[in-house]
């Protein structure tokens, strides 16, 4: 038997909590975007997120959602979660000009420091602008067409079969440029973007508290996430630094 105070949760009352916790009733939808707007409006910013954040948690999605989320986080003093919803909402929505003009807006101060000076690759840049169906279907579209003309070319004669010959040309272009989408989009799940989240983050060599960090990131700084080593991140800067930072201190996309 466990002593008296002892904090030891017995095997029923385990079961009990996940009982309860199963029966627990589902998110409200309107009542939960109903709260959040009260909230924010009411200047609770940190309590309107946490209700988009469990409308999220629930399993509804969207990228007017996370644009909201992102506001709330802004408005409390956030601004790496904020950079982080935004970032997500972009991902959705490539044309969002709002979220892309407000991620802008929160990453200005920072933006000419060293470490950051300079930018994203190309690829990555258009990769973030890019979802996942139209990168493909900007290889695969091409490819088809590519083949097509050259199918068509072998049947014809004269003009016809020099226009052919041009069109096949100009696909294979666009098909290596979607190639290169692609690829980049495939870089983004073997090195996935991420965000800081807390302010003044120790950027160190190797994953170790003893050392004294040789960078403090700012917050809602983008990265890169290398690999991952027990409580901490290897990641790289746009500019091209990499080191190691605590996983609570960023936020994976």
């Amino acid at each position: 038997m466990a002593p008296a105070g002892s904090e030891a949760v017995s095997p029923l009352c385990a079961l009990a909590q996940a009982a309860l916790l199963a029966a627990a009733p589902p998110v409200d939808p309107a009542v939960a975007f109903r709260e959040a707007h009260e909230r924010y409006l009411a200047g609770d910013f940190e309590g309107a997120a946490s209700r988009y954040q469990a409308l999220l948690d629930a399993g509804l999605s969207g990228g007017a959602l996370l644009y909201d989320l992102g506001n709330a986080w802004f408005r409390a003093g956030r601004a790496g979660r904020a950079a982080a919803a935004w970032e997500r909402a972009l991902r959705l929505d490539p044309d969002d000009a709002e979220a892309r003009a407000n991620l802008a807006l929160v990453r200005r101060a920072y933006a000419a420091r060293p470490p950051w000076s300079r930018p994203e690759p190309l690829g990555e840049r258009v990769a973030a602008r890019v979802g996942d169906l139209s990168a493909a279907l900007a290889f695969a579209l091409p490819w088809l067409g590519l083949w097509a003309a050259l199918a068509l070319r072998l049947a014809s004669r004269g003009r016809r079969r020099a226009l052919l010959g041009a069109a096949a040309a100009l696909a294979a272009l666009l098909a290596l440029g979607g190639g290169l989408l692609v690829a980049a989009k495939a870089g983004e799940l073997r090195a996935p973007r991420a965000v800081v989240v807390a302010p003044g983050a120790p950027l160190l060599e190797a994953p170790s508290d003893a050392l004294r960090p040789f960078l403090e990131l700012p917050e809602a700084a983008p990265l890169r996430a290398l690999s991952a080593e027990g409580e901490y991140l290897r990641v790289r800067l746009p500019g091209g630094i990499e080191g190691f930072v605590r996983r609570g201190d960023v936020e994976l996309l």
